[in-house]
């Protein structure tokens, strides 16, 4: 059987932002069907991978049946090697062009025309696994949205402008050095953790709608995040088992059920919280200025390689008699150093007011960017060892976040 049929340049980036998705889905894409529904000139997608199942729906336009098959089919099944098939879509969006489509049954082959591009991929003919591989994804999305892991104890993540800034700046902008994977959300509250930071960030609005600590993931952020583009808020479900995510995007026609994969770092208990940071009743607290911090980091970067100063370490320097903070930084070929004026310094139960501390300069740079330019920020810190209680950390405090950024030895 030979047919040609069109799609429009929207669904054609449609299909391309799809692309993003399934990668979300499984580390190893494996085939799909496709299912050509001429009567309602729809194409529909079916994918399962090893712990997610998913449908597209698209419009299509001009069926044509070029060559007849000895037996029709209301319904054309027929399969593809989903992670080509995405890519050759991916190239075809970016001609902005309707495209033309050609499968031919018989020779195992697809051909895909958009501009002066052209691209071909195998598929198969349609078989009794393929229908019911369809039937089978049908069932399993209908199962479980609509079955008992659905029913009740269910949490819904309302996903916000505010979430995506959370997440980017913190997982997007720092996971060159950090290994966390997830942010966990309790009412209106983001928090993150990984090896070198505990972060607590306050929305404006709940995002979650249950009293207890929930994880969004990379991975299901990452396919959410897409429909954030025009939509003001997405939300998705989670299983009363915390085991699955039901998701919709109805600007792309996507409808999945997602396995929830495991969270690198869980967010510590507030026990666990006391012992990291300075102790409350014996500390030194200084009060800098957002933009003035943020400026004497800007007269450092750019004169190291960008990986190389970002990741490793900087030292910062209380300098009690002057009222400002030093900070320095050098490798085997250069050294750099400049100061910030403080607005304060508030001693609490400590002996010595000249601190010294080293952080990765990463964590505290792209923390100030959740904070306002007007705002001050405090960062309180000790002189205790990092091999003791209360000395492993500094705690930073604005507005609207606290973090603890792990101290690095010297």
């Amino acid at each position: 059987m030979i047919f040609t049929y069109k799609m429009a340049t929207e669904a054609i980036g449609a299909l391309a932002i799809s692309s993003k998705q399934l990668g979300k889905l499984s580390n190893q894409l494996a085939s799909a069907v496709i299912v050509i529904d001429p009567v309602n000139t729809k194409l529909s997608i079916f994918y399962q991978g090893s712990k997610s199942v998913c449908r597209f729906d698209y419009d299509i336009t001009d069926y044509i049946e070029v060559k007849k098959d000895a037996n029709p089919k209301n319904i054309i099944y027929y399969a593809i090697k989903i992670d080509t098939y995405m890519n050759i879509m991916s190239k075809i969006a970016a001609t902005k062009e309707q495209a033309e489509f050609q499968v031919d049954t018989e020779s195992n082959k697809i051909t895909m025309k958009a501009g002066k591009s052209r691209y071909s991929s195998t598929c198969y003919d349609s078989s009794a696994l393929d229908v019911k591989a369809v039937e089978d994804i049908i069932d399993t999305i209908a199962g479980i949205s609509k079955g008992t892991e659905f029913t009740k104890n269910t949490c819904v993540l309302k996903l916000t402008p505010e979430v995506v800034n959370f997440y980017e700046t913190i997982i997007g902008s720092m996971d060159l050095y950090a290994k966390g994977n997830a942010i966990a959300i309790e009412g209106k509250k983001l928090k993150y953790a990984d090896n070198l930071s505990i972060i607590e960030y306050t929305a404006l609005t709940d995002i979650s709608t249950t009293g207890q600590i929930e994880y969004l993931h990379t991975n299901i952020y990452d396919m959410a995040k897409i429909a954030l583009t025009k939509l003001p808020e997405v939300e998705v479900t989670y299983s009363n088992s915390r085991q699955y995510v039901h998701f919709k995007n109805p600007l792309i026609s996507l409808e999945a059920v997602i396995g929830v994969p495991e969270v690198a770092f869980r967010y510590p208990d507030d026990a666990d919280l006391v012992g990291f940071g300075p102790a409350v009743d014996k500390n030194v607290v200084l009060t800098i200025n957002r933009d003035t911090l943020k400026n004497a980091l800007k007269d450092i970067d750019g004169v190291f390689d960008n990986l190389n100063w970002k990741l490793k370490q900087m030292k910062f320097k209380l300098n009690a008699a002057d009222n400002k903070l030093e900070l320095n930084w050098s490798d085997y070929n250069a050294e750099a150093d400049t100061t910030c004026d403080l607005v304060s310094i508030t001693e609490i139960n400590h002996p010595n007011k000249d601190i010294m501390f080293i952080i990765p300069t990463i964590q505290i740079s792209k923390l100030l960017n959740l904070v306002s330019n007007t705002d001050d920020i405090k960062i309180m810190c000790n002189d205790i060892a990092t091999t003791e209680e209360n000395g492993c950390g500094i705690l930073v405090n604005a507005a609207n976040y606290k973090a603890i950024l792990a101290k690095l030895a010297e």
